[in-house]
């Protein structure tokens, strides 16, 4: 997995992660306040509690995330594509060399 999959796939972990905990609170919510939480009568304003709270729980998590690992940093890679010789000519002129280079951006590898 590339850095950039690695990065997102933890920012989206993050969020699942954080988020998961509005179930919780969904069913410990139903049994201290059974009147107006469960799942029968009035599941509707459960489902609403645990939507509001995945959102906010899932975006203090990600902003924790991302302040922990920010966006990956990138590196410059110079890599050869061609190198080509010319042998001496029998006039003496010498040996003539050609180095073709191509100059990428790339995400930084971590070690």
């Amino acid at each position: 997995m590339g850095t950039w999959q690695a990065w997102l796939h933890g920012l989206v972990a993050a969020i699942i992660g954080g988020g998961s905990s509005a179930v919780t609170a969904g069913i410990t919510v139903s049994s201290i306040r059974p009147d107006a939480f469960n799942f029968h009568a009035q599941i509707v304003p459960m489902f609403e509690l645990m939507g509001v709270l995945f959102i906010v729980n899932g975006a203090m998590a990600a902003f924790a995330y991302l302040s922990k690992s920010p966006l990956p940093a990138e590196a410059e890679v110079v890599t050869t594509v061609q190198t080509a010789s010319i042998e001496p000519s029998p006039s003496g002129t010498g040996v003539q060399s050609t180095k073709v280079t191509q100059t990428t951006t790339e995400p930084k590898k971590e070690s």
